[in-house]
């Protein structure tokens, strides 16, 4: 067993990205196991169905310059072709919508109402949280996305 905590969360680390259902997630679990038993506790598993969505390429691409995002999970897949328009205010009639909202805005109305009425063809969302870096947010309809007809 590791000797504290850096060097158990040096152990965890160097599994890889544990994203939920991966190949590292599923190791470090087992790994966890190991650690729970080494400690003398009873470990009992509980599998489960799980639907995830994997992105593959999601950007904004700006006068030949990239931004790299993370996309929406609760809204459909845009496909392998890209979506290229007008960038403009959320409600406006630009192409591609821009809204500035906080990673807690999923539970607005506000939010809800941006994803129900927006006619665009797509919106970017640029999070404004409390430190600088992407700010993902809840898929909170992901079983029933947004811009399904």
């Amino acid at each position: 067993m590791p000797g504290d905590a850096a060097d158990w969360l040096r152990a965890w680390d160097s599994q890889g990205f544990h994203r939920t259902g991966t190949e590292a997630d599923l190791a470090g679990a087992a790994w966890l196991v190991g650690e729970a038993v080494a400690l003398g506790a009873t470990v009992v598993g509980k599998p489960f169905a799980l639907d995830r969505v994997d992105p593959v390429d999601t950007c904004l691409k700006l006068d030949g310059s990239r931004i790299d995002a993370v996309p929406v999970f609760d809204a459909p897949p845009t496909g392998p072709d890209d979506i290229s328009g007008t960038l403009g205010p959320a409600g406006s009639d630009a192409a591609i919508g821009v809204a500035e909202l906080s990673p807690h805005a999923v539970y607005s109305g506000e939010y809800r109402a941006l994803r129900r009425e927006a006619a665009h063809r797509a919106v970017v969302i640029v999070c404004q949280g409390a430190h600088p870096g992407m700010g993902l947010l809840n898929a909170e309809q992901f079983r029933t996305p947004y811009g399904r007809k």
